[in-house]
């Protein structure tokens, strides 16, 4: 087990441990200090640095009104959108207060902030039992049926996972309303290194009440003229959450097949192995 390939994993599954705890460690910080109570007064969508959207709340204390900002950012400003809609003007919230600076507020502590650690945590596990797996894996005559059968199975989680992701583009198509939006700005905004996307502002009616919101999209490549009429899909009850990329169209449904299909051929794969044994 002193394989220099070994040793690799097992220094990436430390490193990855080590940001694991760190994240973990900083986290529980946060929800130990002590908690000052303010009420939501306004909320916005900010664009970062990075491409990304993070989510603004402007709250009453007793100290004076403070801005308080989300600790994670989303590509999709409608995402952001729909976690701010949670908490509307008026709501009164308890925010954990640095001890160190009595104007540092943050968001308060949400059960879904432990996923990140646990994540890395078990991305460690991995990095250090997959050489593990692989030698003893080697040892056996049947080797290939059980490596075949790994495939196989993860093979069928893709397709179930491509699945997911086209029923809810259905979804999206069959339940939320369509309305007719103005465009009143547009920007390129890059997602990744090689991904660029268009973001663009949409004024549009809902049950009578003007609806202002920043809609993104994914690879699409032209800025969208002021003043151009363009068919969205809100989410109902929400109605700041839309899109306008929803159509039965390939580019919509795109993520959905090439998970399905990959899927497919890496459980062609498993199945072949299993048939070769």
């Amino acid at each position: 087990m002193r394989d220099p390939v070994v040793l690799i994993f097992w220094a990436v599954a430390l490193l990855l441990l080590a940001v694991a705890g760190w994240s973990g460690w900083n986290q529980h910080q946060i929800a130990g200090w002590a908690r000052v109570s303010g009420q939501v007064v306004s909320s916005r969508v900010l664009p970062d640095a990075h491409g990304k959207y993070v989510g603004e709340l402007t709250v009453r204390t007793a100290d004076g009104e403070r801005q308080v900002r989300t600790g994670w950012a989303s590509q999709l400003a409608s995402r952001m959108q729909a976690t701010l809609d949670e908490t509307p003007a008026g709501t009164n919230l308890a925010f954990p207060q640095n001890p160190a600076d009595a104007k540092d507020l943050r968001w308060p502590p949400q059960p879904q902030d432990a996923i990140m650690p646990w994540a890395l945590a078990g991305g460690a596990l991995l990095f250090v039992f997959i050489p593990v797996g692989v030698v003893a894996l080697s040892q056996r005559k049947d080797a290939i049926k059980i490596a075949g059968s790994i495939f196989l199975v993860l093979g069928l989680g893709m397709i179930a996972g491509g699945l997911v992701v086209g029923y809810s583009r259905i979804d999206v198509l069959r339940h939320w309303p369509a309305v007719e939006g103005t465009v009143i700005s547009s920007w390129e905004v890059q997602r990744s290194r090689r991904i660029w996307g268009v973001d663009a502002e949409f004024a549009y009616v809902v049950d009578g009440r003007e609806i202002r919101s920043v809609l993104g999209s994914r690879g699409r490549s032209g800025l969208l003229p002021a003043g151009s009429k363009h068919w969205l899909r809100y989410q109902p009850g929400h109605p700041k959450v839309a899109s306008f990329e929803a159509g039965w169209t390939l580019g919509y449904f795109w993520e959905g097949l090439v998970l399905g299909l990959v899927g497919l051929g890496i459980g062609g794969l498993g199945l072949g192995m299993r048939k070769l044994s």
